[in-house]
């Protein structure tokens, strides 16, 4: 069983917003509305659109940090073209659901949305970066978590999560697995985080539970707040004086 405190996920998440401008939410409502209707984020009608949301968002997440000279957002368009499929097949699962997925739209995406940090090149052992993965998935599925490295180092142990910026799908699909294991007995959790989608998206049409895990293994509460108070400092220095 995962043992959430509530009330600290709703500071990080608050603090999250304030100091993110809201990247995700503002994401995550735009594809609820979308979904819940006939068509997906990544139909012919809507992939642009997705495509550049996510150039606006994935750099300040740092996604593609230390690449130089990469050409991440022909590389990402080319991608999201090839994914459509794999998404769509994958896009009413959640993390709940992980064992039912089949796994070849999910190797799919993750060799797709891999290789755009590895300069368009698939890598023959399918190790990528895990965050050139994780957090465009973020926002396209909401089910996993980023594995940035500060997700590998709050993680419980018991997870086994790779300490290494490059993983396997395998390793990746392995630290899922037994994250929803014990996700699937934290009845407080999945009903708290409904809950939670409905107050801030409006629907509970698709619960991010991904991105709530991720928010709480993240930061600490303190490190958020501090973080928050130098950007009121640094914008209060920046007022013109009268």
């Amino acid at each position: 069983m995962i043992d959430i405190d509530f009330e600290i996920l709703e500071q990080k998440l608050k603090l999250i917003s304030i100091l993110y401008r809201n990247d995700f939410d503002e994401f995550w409502e735009w594809k609820v509305k979308i979904e819940s209707r006939d068509g997906h984020i990544l139909d012919d009608k809507h992939r642009r659109k997705a495509y550049l949301k996510l150039c606006g968002v994935l750099p300040k997440w740092d996604t593609y940090r230390g690449a130089t000279g990469l050409q991440w957002e022909k590389i990402l368009k080319e991608s999201l073209d090839n994914i459509v499929s794999a998404y769509d097949s994958v896009r009413s699962y959640s993390l709940l659901d992980l064992n039912e997925i089949p796994q070849e739209p999910l190797r799919t995406i993750w060799d797709e949305l891999g290789r755009v940090k590895d300069y368009g090149k698939r890598n023959p052992g399918g190790y990528y970066y895990v965050i050139s993965v994780c957090k465009p998935l973020v926002f396209l599925w909401g089910q996993t978590l980023a594995f940035d490295s500060l997700n590998r180092e709050n993680l419980p142990s018991r997870y086994s999560v790779p300490r290494d910026n490059m993983w396997h799908f395998k390793a990746w699909l392995e630290a899922m697995n037994k994250i929803q294991e014990d996700f699937r007995d934290s009845t407080g959790a999945i009903n708290y985080f409904i809950r939670l989608a409905r107050q801030k998206y409006g629907s509970d049409f698709v619960v991010p539970h991904g991105r709530f895990l991720d928010a709480y293994y993240w930061l600490p509460v303190q490190e958020l707040k501090r973080r928050y108070a130098k950007k009121v400092s640094r914008k209060k220095s920046f007022q013109p004086t009268s």
